[in-house]
């Protein structure tokens, strides 16, 4: 999951703050609804080194009738690598 520079691929870290950001959306759904990513803002503030642990975390900010607001960050051992804002889309299946 490194990039050409061996560091670790934005496309990765995107895809865990998203999860992370679902996550904290979840118990705030119905048993019939889904939550879709309809908008994704990301800051890289920092690179991780090779084998470095990393932690992320997600944020519930609000729910209404059809969207979800939620953020995430993602640590690594020497601080704060990247956060995002996230919009979720919220979709009955019934």
């Amino acid at each position: 999951m490194l990039n050409a520079v061996d560091a670790l691929h934005g496309g990765v870290i995107a895809t865990v703050l998203d999860v992370a950001a679902y996550i904290s959306v979840l118990p705030h759904l119905a048993t019939d609804e889904e939550a879709i990513t309809v908008a994704f803002a990301a800051q890289y503030v920092a690179g991780a080194e090779r084998e470095e642990l990393l932690r992320a975390r997600g944020s519930f900010t609000r729910r209404t009738r059809r969207l979800a607001f939620a953020g995430a960050e993602l640590h690594c051992e020497s601080g704060l690598l990247a956060r995002a804002a996230v919009t979720k889309a919220i979709r009955s299946s019934s």
